[in-house]
């Protein structure tokens, strides 16, 4: 990479930041001051992309020294906007950012630290309050003002200092590449009008040739949201759904894009077969081998899902779905201290999301009970109602810890409460702790009614055969509504 890494000094980088907009000259305005607020002295280029603006936007240059206003004859939208700014920028990195927007006074600082300490970045983005997927952070409206944003950044500073972590796609509410990243991939596609989907569509056109996006965890922006949508009075949703059509159009013939649509939709076969194709066409690409990898684990090929893993984390270390699958994969080879160093990882390294952090610590407490673990099982469940003290599965594995050391009355509570909350399992595991009570009837009502939700051949009516063949060893008649069950 160009000096702009390398360089120690950070006030000998020259970072270009492009602003596009169309109207919202006070939100401008507060985005400005805030630039300019920044921390650590940079040589900060200032490029206000008016796109044809019917406010007091063309005068802003007026009124901050250094800001130059780019007039457009038209609104060329998001990305024509952006494409107009870098065209002008002049520095060795750009910063692209929305205007309705606030930084934290360490913003550029932080994001340039994590660009400069792995080469491997094409581009990083901080985290916000309205923002998409993993790098949105749950700190509503404090950040609007200075001191609200100060408070913010000084506790992410505690919590995710020096945290970059990996993504497949990030949000274009503010970007920092280096030039030669833009120089590599080109404009953005302004076929995507006023926004939506042409950020994805530039992230993607980076992970094909290969590069690294991270999420700087100890970074914040403030961020409004959808204020130029509200301005022009267009419907968000429907414009999103018809940018969303323009991304599938676009991308519905390229084998890469037809796998990450593929694993996203749980069809994982189609998936690894897309993205054999998808790596003939784009070597580069560092999501191959990661779908590669999740499907050799379906398979329970750990061998070869393990060899594709490496692959991937070595150009993407700290992907949260990827640090998941190789504690998975050492738990799954009874590799009990290395899993739960990855396991650790994934906590320390990352912030997962619920869904991702819930799933994994519950599938440790599955096979930890299943090997008899009962301790370590008991500190996974533990971990995961902390995380979410309602999931029907918590309690449902809680009712298992309790089975298994035979204090049946709370296990039956246990399975009752993972019922009510929908958990599918319970009601076939509040048979069994009912039967281990003695409350024969009760037990019969629950196996039965599992069985009739359950598959054919599942747990659910072998259970409930037991229970059918131990009354009639000890000469007693089983239930007609049982038999019944059994005979389906």
């Amino acid at each position: 990479m160009g000096d702009a890494r390398r360089n120690a000094d950070p006030h000998k980088v020259r970072i270009s930041a492009i602003i596009p907009c169309w109207n919202g000259v006070e939100d401008t305005r507060a985005c400005l001051q805030t630039l300019q607020a920044q921390r650590g002295g940079f040589d900060l280029e200032i490029l206000v992309v008016d796109n044809a603006s019917e406010d007091a936007t063309p005068s802003l240059d007026r009124e901050f020294p250094g800001v130059r206003v780019l007039r457009q004859p038209r609104n060329l939208g998001f990305a024509g906007g952006v494409n107009q700014g870098l065209a002008h920028a002049t520095g060795e990195l750009f910063l692209v950012l929305n205007n309705d927007t606030l930084a934290a006074e360490d913003l550029l600082e932080r994001l340039l630290a994590a660009l400069r300490g792995d080469e491997r970045l094409g581009m990083v983005a901080p985290v916000s309050n309205h923002v998409k997927g993993p790098q949105r952070v749950a700190v509503g409206d404090r950040g609007l003002d200075a001191r609200g944003r100060a408070a913010v950044a000084a506790e992410l500073a505690r919590s995710c200092g020096g945290i970059v972590e990996d993504a497949s796609t990030l949000a274009g509410l503010c970007w920092l590449l280096p030039r030669d990243t833009w120089q590599r991939l080109g404009p953005l596609d302004d076929r995507f009008g006023i926004g939506n989907y042409e950020d994805d569509d530039y992230c993607l056109r980076a992970r094909l040739a290969g590069m690294r996006l991270g999420i700087v965890r100890d970074a914040f922006l403030h961020h409004h949201g959808h204020r130029t949508f509200r301005a022009l009075g267009v419907d968000y949703g429907q414009v999103l759904a018809e940018r969303g059509r323009i991304f599938a159009g676009k991308w519905q013939d390229d084998p890469a894009a037809r796998a990450l649509a593929a694993e996203q939709a749980g069809e994982h076969l189609a998936a690894e077969h897309w993205a054999r194709l998808g790596l003939g066409r784009h070597p580069a690409w560092v999501d191959g081998p990661l779908l590669l990898a999740n499907a050799a684990a379906l398979r329970g090929d750990v061998a070869a899902a393990r060899a594709h893993l490496r692959h991937f984390r070595a150009a993407c270390p700290n992907l949260p779905r990827a640090l998941a699958l190789e504690a998975r994969l050492r738990l799954e080879a009874r590799e009990f201290e290395a899993a739960e160093a990855a396991l650790a990882e994934l906590f320390v390294r990352t912030h997962p999301e619920p869904g991702l952090a819930a799933a994994t610590l519950a599938h440790f407490a599955r096979v930890h009970l299943d090997a008899g673990r009962l301790e370590d099982a008991e500190r996974h469940v533990g971990w995961l109602r902390e995380l979410d003290p309602g999931r029907a599965d918590a309690a449902n594995l809680q009712g298992a810890l309790h089975l298994a050391r035979g204090a049946f009355a709370a296990a039956a509570d246990s399975f009752a409460a993972a019922h009510r909350g929908g958990d599918p399992d319970a009601l076939t595991n509040l048979g069994i702790a009912l039967w281990r009570l003695g409350r024969t009837a009760e037990a019969l009502q629950a196996a039965t009614r599992a069985a009739a939700r359950a598959a054919a051949a599942g747990p659910a009516r072998a259970n409930l055969g037991a229970m059918a063949d131990a009354l009639e060893r000890a000469g007693h008649a089983v239930p007609e509504p049982v038999r019944r069950a059994l005979a389906r």
